[in-house]
C-alpha cells in the first residue's frame, strides 16, 4: 500500500479555508491601499491649491508693481520677468511660474477691455476645488472649480467708486 507523505496530507476543507483566508487578506490589503491612495491624492491636491494661491498672488502683485512703475499693464507675462525700458533690468517676477495643476506656464490670461494688456490669470484646471475661500459663492449643490480662482489686478482709474473711500456727505 502506498502512503501519502505527512506534509501532503491535507483535507480539502483545510485547503478551502486557506484559500478564503488568502482572498480576505488580499481584499483587506486592497482596501487599505485604496484608502491611502485617496488620502494621498487629496493631500497632493491641497498642496497644489496652496501653490496655486502663492503663485497666483505673486503674479497679481507683479502686475500691480508693473502698473505702479509705468501706469500701464503688461502685454505679456514675460514683461514681468525682465523689463529694460528704464535702462536697468527690472524684475517683477523671478520667472513665469508654471500652473501647479498643468505643470506648464499655460495660464488663462485675463485682459483689459481692449484685450491687449494682462490684468491677471487663472488656471486651466477643471478639477473640483477643495479650498473655496475667496471664491464667488455658488448655488447650493454646485461645486467650485480650480479655474474659478482668479488672480487679477484692477488699476485704480478703472475701479468702481467704493463707498468706504468716498468723501463724507455734508449734512
Amino acid at each position: 500500500m502506498h502512503r501519502i507523505p505527512a506534509h501532503r496530507h491535507c483535507s480539502r476543507q483545510a485547503r478551502g479555508f486557506t484559500y478564503l483566508w488568502l482572498l480576505f487578506a488580499i481584499a483587506a490589503a486592497s482596501a487599505t491601499a485604496a484608502a491611502i491612495g485617496a488620502r494621498t491624492s487629496s493631500a497632493v491636491q491641497r498642496d497644489k491649491e496652496a501653490e496655486l494661491g502663492a503663485r497666483g498672488l505673486e503674479i497679481e502683485r507683479a502686475i500691480e508693481a508693473y502698473w505702479t512703475a509705468y501706469k500701464e499693464l503688461p502685454r505679456r507675462l514675460e514683461d514681468l520677468v525682465g523689463d529694460r525700458r528704464s535702462g536697468a533690468l527690472r524684475r517683477y517676477l523671478r520667472r513665469v511660474y508654471a500652473d501647479p495643476f498643468t505643470g506648464q506656464s499655460d495660464w488663462v490670461l485675463i485682459t483689459d477691455a481692449e484685450g491687449e494688456r494682462i490684468r491677471g490669470v487663472h488656471s486651466r484646471s477643471n478639477a473640483i476645488a477643495f479650498d473655496i475661500r475667496g471664491m464667488p459663492t455658488a448655488p447650493p449643490g454646485v461645486q467650485r472649480r480650480i479655474s474659478e480662482r482668479i488672480f487679477s489686478f484692477t488699476p485704480a482709474a478703472s475701479r468702481p467708486a467704493d463707498a468706504a473711500s468716498a468723501p463724507p456727505v455734508p449734512q
